[in-house]
C-alpha cells in the first residue's frame, strides 16, 4: 500500500510538471512583444498542455521503474528522452489535424524549456532525497542472495559500498536445498538474487522450479562474459547488470491503474451480492 500510494503520488507529480510548465510558458509569451499577440480565448492552450502532461504521464511509466540503481544522469536521459517524444507526439497530432498555426511557436519553444528543466530539477532532488533516506534505513528492501563464488562476493561487497540504494542482503544460501526453498515461497523477501553462472542452468532452472509460488521477483547475476538470454529485463543494482527472471510487468502508472481496476471490481462484486441478498 505505502508503494502504490507513493506511485499516486509520482504519478501526480509526473502529469503536474508538464502542466506547470506550460502555464508558466504561456505566462512569458502573454508578456513577450515579440511576434503575434497570443488570442483571448486560451482554452486551445489550455487543452494542448493537459493533454501533454497526460502523454508524459502514459509514456513515463519506465522513467519510475527504479529509483534506487541508476545514476542522476541515466535518470535525466530517460526523462529527457521521454519528455521529447511526448513533445514530437504533439507536433505531429498539430501537423496532422492542421492546427499548428493556431498555437504560438515561441510559446511552445518557452513549454518545451521549462517542462524540462522542470522535470529534471524535481528528479534531481527527488534522487538525492532518496539516497538520503535510504541511508538511513528508510525504505529498505530485504534481498536474500542464492549462490558463492566471486560474483556472489562481487554482489555483497557493491551492497555494502552502496547504501543509498536501499538494500540489504539479509541471508545468503551457497546453494538451496528444498527446504529453504519452500521457506523463502511461503515468507518472501523483497527480492530475491541468484548468482551463477549460465553454466549451470540446471541449478538456476531447479531453484526457479522450487521458488514458482514465490511472489517475490528474482534476479539473476551471471557470468555476463557469456550472456545471451534475450526476451527478459535488465535491472542495474549499484553498478551490477542483473537479469529480471520473474518481476511484475506493472510497473509505475500501469500499477496504479491495476489498483484502481482491482479496487472499483471488487465494489461492483460486492454491490452485486448484497442487491441480491
Amino acid at each position: 500500500r505505502r508503494h502504490t500510494r507513493y506511485i499516486s503520488v509520482t504519478g501526480v507529480q509526473t502529469c503536474a510538471l508538464p502542466i506547470l510548465g506550460g502555464l508558466v510558458a504561456l505566462e512569458l509569451r502573454a508578456f513577450s512583444a515579440i511576434g503575434i499577440q497570443l488570442p483571448h480565448d486560451l482554452r486551445g492552450y489550455y487543452s494542448l498542455i493537459l493533454t501533454g502532461g497526460l502523454l508524459f504521464l502514459l509514456l513515463s511509466s519506465e522513467a519510475h521503474r527504479s529509483w534506487r540503481a541508476p545514476t542522476v544522469g541515466a535518470i535525466l536521459l530517460r526523462v529527457g528522452s521521454i519528455w521529447s517524444l511526448t513533445i514530437g507526439a504533439l507536433l505531429v497530432w498539430l501537423f496532422i489535424s492542421k492546427a499548428s498555426e493556431s498555437y504560438s511557436r515561441l510559446w511552445f519553444v518557452y513549454w518545451t524549456l521549462f517542462g524540462l528543466i522542470l522535470l529534471w530539477v524535481e528528479r534531481g532532488i527527488t534522487h538525492r532525497l532518496l539516497r538520503r533516506f535510504r541511508k538511513t534505513a528508510l525504505h529498505l528492501k530485504r534481498v536474500v542472495l542464492i549462490g558463492s563464488g566471486a560474483s556472489a562476493n562481487l554482489i555483497q561487497s557493491r551492497i555494502l559500498e552502496a547504501e543509498w540504494t536501499g538494500y540489504r542482503i539479509i541471508e545468503t544460501y551457497p546453494d538451496a536445498d528444498v527446504a529453504s526453498l519452500e521457506r523463502l515461497s511461503r515468507q518472501p523477501p523483497d527480492e530475491i538474487w541468484l548468482s551463477f553462472p549460465l553454466s549451470e542452468s540446471e541449478k538456476i532452472q531447479g531453484i526457479l522450479f522450487g521458488l514458482r509460488h514465490c511472489a517475490a521477483p528474482i534476479r539473476l547475476s551471471p557470468d555476463w562474459l557469456t550472456f545471451r538470454l534475450i526476451n527478459h529485463g535488465i535491472s542495474d543494482v549499484a553498478g551490477i547488470p542483473m537479469i529480471d527472471l520473474s518481476t511484475s510487468p506493472l510497473t509505475g502508472t500501469s500499477q496504479v491503474v491495476k489498483f484502481l481496476e482491482d479496487k472499483i471490481l471488487a465494489l461492483l462484486i460486492l454491490d452485486r451480492k448484497s442487491t441480491r441478498l
